[in-house]
């Protein structure tokens, strides 16, 4: 991005009016696409991908509005406090310079969340409009169509009881959550969902309503936004009695913490979903991809084992003074390990994250195995 400034500013000069006007349309439609692209999960059921696509990328274009007003409302703030503080030396000196980056480091996860609830309500208001897809009775074993079998018989295919794949309390259930909806049915099914993903899709029943079915996402990205604040709150607590000196002003961060995590968090999940059911429509893994929608919803539990993992990690470092660096400079007599540059912290932290995303791939795919085929 530099050279780009730099070489507009031999061409054209030193003013950043034009750069803006010339880069302005370009984030807005990378924002359209990117933003189309990981809600093709939310709109897309059957036919035509870039049908699906369209309609995402309408939606999409709609948040540019709010998101130009969340963007110029920033601005708005990040000027008026740094005029509040100018005449305060006291707030400033508090606070520390910049007193805006406060704002940015709040504002921005605060401001995505929003504008992802804005953008989901907008979605589910297309999804109203769409046609009911209608699937004929087929085999749970291998998607054999079951329409002119008795139940007393087996699937030609491959020998599973008509009857299994007929009757919804054999093979399917259904989710705990969806039945009751009680705090202690979402934690039943959390704990299901991490511990035996195969043994919960497999009870999964796919052809009920998905709209209600987002509230669970939704619970479990304020419960992790609450849990990553009292956290980090704790952690700053424990900080600030072993050494007084550590100012006040980093009681800030678990509030900002509590909106980064969960924004984080959900888009590494829309990205990595994204990349999965594309290739699953490519393959047209499923009948109707409403299915795929409630995988990616009750998928937002695993985003607790990402949070465990960095948890216990940096609180480790930050408590016990655990730096890998050390651990490795005693085994190796004081010579530093680093493995293509890297230090071994973020190193661990990078190899740990590319690890579980491998898990949660792994994971869509159980599920995609245990949902192909389903009656109910």
């Amino acid at each position: 991005m530099d050279s780009l400034r730099d070489a507009w500013a031999r061409a054209y000069g030193n003013s950043g009016e034009e750069f803006v006007i010339l880069l302005l349309p370009l984030a807005c439609t990378v924002f359209v696409l990117l933003s189309a692209w990981t809600h093709i999960v939310d709109t897309h059921r059957t036919g035509s991908l870039l049908t699906s696509f369209g309609l995402s990328a309408r939606v999409a274009s709609a948040s540019l509005w709010p998101a130009m007003l969340l963007i110029a409302g920033g601005c708005a703030s990040c000027m008026a406090i740094d005029s509040i503080m100018k005449g305060n030396p006291g707030l400033l000196s508090f606070f520390g310079d910049p007193p805006w980056a406060f704002v940015l480091i709040a504002g921005i996860p605060a401001s995505g969340l929003v504008l992802a609830g804005w953008t989901h309500r907008a979605l589910e208001a297309a999804e109203g409009r769409a046609i009911e897809i209608q699937i004929p009775p087929i085999c749970e074993g291998c998607g054999y169509d079951l329409t002119h079998l008795p139940q007393d018989q087996l699937c030609p295919e491959c020998g599973l009881a008509v009857d299994s794949s007929l009757e919804p309390l054999i093979r399917r259930p259904g989710s705990d959550w969806e039945r009751r909806g009680s705090i202690g049915s979402l934690l039943r099914t959390v704990g299901e969902l991490i511990l035996s993903p195969r043994a919960f899709y497999g009870r999964l029943q796919l052809r009920t309503p998905v709209n209600g079915i987002g509230r669970f996402e939704s619970l479990q990205l304020l419960a992790i936004g609450i849990g990553a604040a009292v956290w980090l709150l704790a952690v700053f607590l424990r900080l600030r009695g072993k050494d007084s000196h550590i100012p006040v002003q980093v009681f800030f961060f678990p509030f900002a913490f509590g909106l980064i995590i969960p924004f984080v968090g959900w888009g590494l999940h829309r990205l990595l979903t994204a990349v999965i059911v594309s290739h699953w429509v490519w393959q047209r893994a499923l009948p109707n991809f409403a299915w795929a929608r409630k995988v990616f919803c009750y998928e937002s539990a695993f985003l607790w084992i990402f949070c465990l993992f960095n948890g216990i990690f940096f609180t480790t470092i930050f408590l016990g003074g655990l730096w890998l660096s050390g651990l490795t400079k005693e085994m190796l007599g004081q010579r530093p390990l680093y493995v293509f540059g890297i230090p071994p912290e973020p190193l661990t932290v990078l190899v740990g994250n590319f690890i579980l995303c491998g898990l949660w791939v792994w994971r869509y795919y159980i599920a995609l195995a245990a949902i192909r085929w389903s009656n109910f």
